[in-house]
């Protein structure tokens, strides 16, 4: 079974002083996290990402990303515009995912965007309203 993934680097930077590079000595690895606010894939790997950074103490940095900007720009398609059998597979996917890791998900939750159809307009910006 395929790992769930958030789009992770790693860097470390010597540490200097007002006379130049320090003996040697470095500041705590770096870790990377790229993530969706509203990706269930960062919910699921969310808990080993924060066992990973607890148990090898590296400092962890959190960058959000908008999916819905990103996704045109480098061919990704957002889920609710994909054909129906991808959509069928991403849901089986999470639960399969929610199953083996014991955590609660809500597949179908009571307030989420509605399905629109090939006809009707949508908002690209519809989750960023408050």
């Amino acid at each position: 079974m395929k790992a769930p993934q958030a789009a992770m680097g790693t860097k470390r930077r010597r540490l200097e002083t007002a006379d130049g590079p320090a003996s040697g000595k470095c500041e705590p690895l770096e870790v990377e996290c790229f993530y969706s606010l509203s990706s269930p894939w960062m919910y699921f790997g969310g808990p080993q990402l924060e066992d990973i950074v607890r148990r090898h103490r590296v400092k962890l940095v959190l960058k959000p990303f908008d999916f819905q900007a990103v996704a045109p720009e480098s061919g990704g398609i957002p889920l609710r515009t994909r054909p129906e059998p991808r959509k069928t597979y991403h849901a089986e996917e999470l639960a399969r995912w929610r199953d083996y890791l014991g955590m609660p998900l809500n597949l179908q939750p009571a307030h989420y965007k509605p399905n629109f159809s090939a006809t009707q307009a949508v908002d690209p910006n519809w989750n960023k309203y408050a």
